[in-house]
């Protein structure tokens, strides 16, 4: 694990389980204590296997949340290719998993892959997860802006459908009315005639 990358994750893990883990680790550690390179003893990581199913759906949940965090979408072109690292840790207050996870996109800046430190933190109470990340994805500029024209064009076509779907309801409910009230007209016709009928 690069010191740079051990560094990140020593900081996001200030963030994330600054307090000395409360309970017992959910998720046993798989690992040999002697390959661990993040610190041994109370409150240390415990290492998982990369190809744990907690760590797979870990690593999904964080890619897919950001995912949305782009408002041109181009994050939507991010997928996982490596999962380099995994550990478990139970803090305070969350149920901490740590990812090193290389992305990949074709619309990167000056890359087709990147390397991020990941942290997904399930609360203890509900379970609602979030994740932290050391950097984002930094993206091509050009693809930027193309996915910015893109979602703006989309955003126009879905407008105008939808004030073509307006104007059609406004106009059928319209010709409902007018449908109603010419029956009307025509039912007080026949009751007049019906009146004005000899004998009655």
């Amino acid at each position: 694990m690069p010191l740079a990358c051990s560094r990140a994750l020593a900081v996001l893990a200030a963030l994330a389980a600054w307090a000395a883990p409360a309970r017992g680790v959910v998720i046993r550690d798989t690992h040999d204590s002697s390959q661990g390179d993040r610190g041994e003893g109370p409150g240390a990581p415990a290492r998982l296997e990369v190809t744990h199913p907690h760590v797979a759906e870990s690593a999904a949940f964080a890619l897919s949340e950001l995912r949305l965090l782009s408002e041109s979408g181009i994050y939507e072109t991010l997928s996982l290719d490596k999962i380099h690292y995994a550990a478990n840790q139970v803090g305070a207050f969350h149920n901490n998993t740590y990812l090193t996870l290389e992305l990949s996109s074709p619309h990167l800046l000056h890359a087709t892959s990147s390397l991020h430190d990941v942290i997904v933190m399930a609360d203890l109470e509900d379970g609602v997860r979030s994740f932290a990340i050391d950097e984002f994805p930094v993206m091509d500029g050009d693809a930027i802006e193309q996915f910015w024209i893109r979602k703006v064009m989309e955003t126009k076509r879905e407008r105008e459908a939808l004030f073509r779907q307006l104007e059609e309801e406004a106009e059928a409910y319209e010709a409902q009315l007018g449908k109603m009230a010419a029956q009307r007209s025509v039912s007080a016709l026949g009751e007049l005639h019906a009146e004005a009928a000899p004998g009655r």
